[in-house]
């Protein structure tokens, strides 16, 4: 490490909160410069979300483990991982937030969390002035607003259900619909949202249902599912839940065909779930058939001995497309942040990143994978 030089970071909320920093000794400077490069350290807070989503937030680490040897290997900064967990707990969240930006000085955040503490942070952030990037899906409020400093590398929940839709009405071919929903803001606005693409493709759907995030007994929904026999399934939640319902629809006898969302599609959902997502299907973040998208699916393969999520892939397009803002700026200014990261461009793992004047990864989408065994299959080319 050279001599009297860290720059540091602080991801926050659920995920990741990152800040730029950096200076002489123990002080605090003004500026990168031409800095966050080799020799160079980059301090870096993990705020996780901890309780039922917290097998994502692990993706999101590894993802995250992987960009910091990527970073470092093409000549970047040294990563040094500080990690806390939320509880999910939208108070002490908002507390991390404001105790990194007032007390640590941080300059620009990478937030994944759940709806209501990413509405909070991001009021935050806004407020404070500081560069916010959204590595995931979340809802509406926050996913659509177009300030100068808030950027999403991930598609957003409102994007995602225009791009799935015409996959499954392409592919599966269903006359009826069906959806399970978790009980929250996000769930709830896919819900909504899901139900109205269909409605307009020409597809209904005859049954609709949440369930709380600590459900683990969904017979009472299958039953009706069951009964209502909508040719899809679509299943909005985490893994856990996924795997569960796909056990117990099994069990059941549910004539449907499952689609999990992006959210559930991970290692987590084909081993919890012991073959019952066999030829079903699930919708993913992580397109299978670019390069950049293969590359990263080895590195995870070697570390971790399995496939990737795409939550380890937003978290990992995340963290390096903000080094390659930083890298670009030469500055931790805010304003000139924000404008290096609007011409940010790269070949991701989730594709292309380039913003559009609202802050919006326009090259964000997916694809409709089917599950053969142990393994995501893509079914088509990804939906553009």
């Amino acid at each position: 490490m050279r001599a009297h030089r860290v720059v540091r970071f602080a991801p926050v909320a659920a995920a990741l909160l990152a800040a730029v920093a950096c200076g002489s000794g123990n002080q605090t400077g003004t500026g990168v410069g031409a800095g966050a490069g080799a020799g160079d350290t980059v301090q870096v807070g993990l705020v996780i979300l901890s309780g039922p989503v917290g097998a994502n937030e692990d993706h999101m680490k590894q993802g995250f483990e992987i960009a910091k040897q990527d970073i470092v290997a093409d000549g970047g900064p040294k990563i040094d991982l500080v990690t806390c967990e939320d509880q999910v707990n939208v108070d002490q969240s908002t507390a991390c937030t404001r105790k990194l930006i007032s007390q640590n000085g941080l300059n620009a955040v990478i937030l994944d969390t759940a709806s209501p503490a990413a509405l909070a942070d991001a009021a935050i952030t806004g407020r404070s002035g500081v560069v916010a990037l959204l590595p995931s899906q979340r809802d509406t409020a926050l996913t659509e607003q177009g300030t100068k400093n808030l950027f999403r590398t991930g598609i957003s929940g409102a994007v995602e259900v225009e791009k799935v839709t015409p996959e499954i009405t392409k592919s599966l071919k269903p006359k009826t619909v069906g959806i399970l929903a978790e009980n929250n803001s996000f769930g709830q606005d896919e819900l909504e949202r899901f139900t109205s693409a269909f409605k307009s493709s020409g597809v209904p759907v005859v049954y609709s249902a949440s369930f709380d995030a600590t459900q683990t007994d969904f017979s009472p929904e299958l039953t009706k599912v069951k009964s209502a026999a909508p040719d899809v399934l679509v299943m909005i939640g985490e893994a856990n839940h996924g795997a569960l319902i796909a056990q117990q629809a099994k069990t059941i006898g549910v004539p449907s065909k499952l689609v999990a969302s992006s959210g559930m599609t991970s290692p987590d959902l084909l081993t919890l779930s012991k073959g019952a997502m066999d030829g079903h299907y699930a919708w993913s973040t992580l397109p299978m058939a670019t390069g950049a998208s293969q590359d990263f699916a080895k590195k995870f393969q070697d570390k971790y001995g399995e496939a990737p999520s795409s939550i380890s892939a937003e978290a990992y397009t995340a963290l390096r497309t903000l080094v390659t803002a930083i890298q670009k700026a030469g500055t931790q200014d805010p304003d000139k942040l924000a404008e290096a990261l609007s011409k940010v461009s790269w070949d991701s793992p989730i594709g292309t990143v380039k913003f559009d004047d609202k802050g919006q990864n326009v090259n964000a989408a997916g694809e409709l994978q089917l599950v053969k065994g142990d393994t995501f299959v893509p079914v088509g080319s990804a939906a553009k």
